[in-house]
């Protein structure tokens, strides 16, 4: 294999896993909906309060630019039932109690880059005797990290382009 192919493959297997951020200008909005999140650990009663929340990292927004925060809890077909209005990066908490919800991100003047979204739920814990108090809380989160498809797709496709006409160059330069 020589050194043209094998640097065309490996830009191929870097754009399949390639991670990014979504710019988002005036209007456009960014959804995510979740039916289950990993648990991640056991916390002391009375550290946290039960519920969930959303932390939203961006960049990129300049002063008089802001962006709207909508928590639903199932869907975002549904009104929302939690909304609310950031200049800079936000976090949002006491709505989800299960472990299913969903966010809308929508650019309401200017433009961010959004780099990623924690999601996190904490429910009560154990509860050894019936009557008496819950003696942890159990708490799920993951991390979503924002990769926009279509760029990702666009990669593969000119590595894939580029590809094939370095063949066809490479087998039509031959003697016949």
């Amino acid at each position: 294999m020589n050194t043209i192919q094998f640097a065309s493959l490996l830009f191929l297997g870097a754009c399949m896993t390639g991670h990014s951020q979504v710019l988002l200008n005036t209007g456009d909005s960014f959804m995510l909906e979740f039916s289950s999140l990993p648990f991640s650990y056991i916390a002391a009663p009375g550290t946290l309060s039960v519920g969930g929340g959303v932390s939203v990292s961006t960049s990129g927004l300049a002063t008089g630019e802001f962006f709207r925060l909508e928590l639903f809890e199932q869907s975002v077909d549904e009104v929302p039932k939690v909304t609310r209005i950031f200049a800079n990066s936000a976090d949002m908490a006491g709505l989800w109690q299960d472990l299913q919800g969903a966010v809308r991100i929508t650019m309401l003047n200017g433009s961010m880059t959004l780099n990623n979204l924690l999601v996190n739920v904490t429910t009560l814990g154990e509860r050894p005797d019936p009557n008496g108090p819950f003696i942890n809380r159990f708490v799920y989160q993951a991390t979503f990290a924002v990769v926009p498809e279509p760029s990702t797709v666009w990669l593969a496709s000119v590595g894939l382009g580029a590809f094939a006409i370095h063949r066809r160059l490479r087998f039509s330069a031959r003697p016949k």
